[in-house]
């Protein structure tokens, strides 16, 4: 009697109990069906393997001869676990990037404050329009093109002296309408430009720069103001002291400049191109 008639007999005896009554055996498998049940969990287990390891013997047989092997595997499989354990999960949105962010530069950014660039810009802005504005200084524009010839001239009481540099100076008490020309037969090319150049608290009662043909254009009190000529004109550039006012080294500093150049600093006048040009030829010519 093999291992299951002796389980199956057990198992009679107690459900019998010596009752005389019949058991019930349709609940147990037979031994013919146990080993085919048996057979297929096997068969299954085996299902997929090669044919020369189809039996789990074979496959023994083939793990002892080859230990270095199953070493191998086990230690790839035991790898492949951790790998997937320690993964960084792909964020939608996100690629890889090469660069290496370190905590030395975390601790940079860190250390930043909030940046505010309107400064920067407006100094920027302000380097742009003084190199526009310098360009007078290499000789590409000039900014005064208002030319003056120095000496001194004495009108109603007042003595208005020009200097070197186009400037002048008023002493006295005006007994009328003290006034110099400071230029006669100015011709421009058209466009807008600015008068500048008298001093602050000037005004139709007091003292003026004033720009006319033959009547006035324009005048400034102390503030410049823009005037808009046109080429072929002859204009006139007079200082005018009215009547009553003293002058106590008055200094005026006429100006007439482009109305692109916004710095109003005062510069001497600069010959023109043309100018510079003929006194070159008449100093060629005067020396043959």
């Amino acid at each position: 009697m093999n291992l299951h008639e002796v389980l199956l007999a057990s198992r009679i005896a107690g459900k019998n109990n010596g009752n005389g009554e019949n058991v019930d055996l349709s609940d147990y498998y037979t031994k013919s069906q146990t080993n085919s049940l048996i057979s297929e969990k096997v068969a299954e287990i085996v299902a997929n393997a090669p044919e020369d390891f189809n039996t789990l013997k074979e496959i023994s047989d083939w793990i002892e001869s080859h230990e270095d092997s199953a070493a191998a595997m086990n230690s790839a499989i035991l790898a492949n676990t951790t790998a997937i354990t320690t993964k960084v999960d792909k964020v939608s949105g996100k690629g890889l990037s090469t660069n290496d962010f370190t905590d030395a530069d975390k601790t940079r950014l860190d250390s930043l404050e909030n940046y505010d660039d309107t400064g920067i810009k407006a100094d920027v802005a302000e380097l742009v329009s003084q190199t526009a504005i310098n360009k007078s200084t290499i000789g590409y524009q000039r900014k005064n093109l208002l030319p003056n010839k120095s000496g001194t001239t004495t009108s109603s009481g007042v003595t208005f002296t020009v200097n070197s540099d186009g400037s002048v100076v008023a002493n006295g008490t005006s007994t009328g309408s003290a006034n110099v020309i400071l230029n006669l037969g100015l011709y421009i090319e058209s466009g807008e430009f600015i008068l500048s150049g008298c001093p602050k608290n000037g005004g139709s009662d007091k003292y003026e720069l004033e720009i006319q043909t033959d009547t006035v254009l324009a005048r400034d009190y102390g503030d410049s103001v823009v005037v808009n000529l046109q080429s072929e004109i002859e204009y006139k550039v007079k200082i005018i002291i009215r009547n009553g006012i003293t002058a106590n080294n008055l200094k005026f500093y006429p100006m007439i400049r482009p109305a692109d150049v916004t710095d109003s600093t005062y510069e001497p006048y600069k010959p023109s191109v043309e100018e510079r040009l003929m006194a070159l030829e008449n100093a060629i010519l005067g020396g043959n």
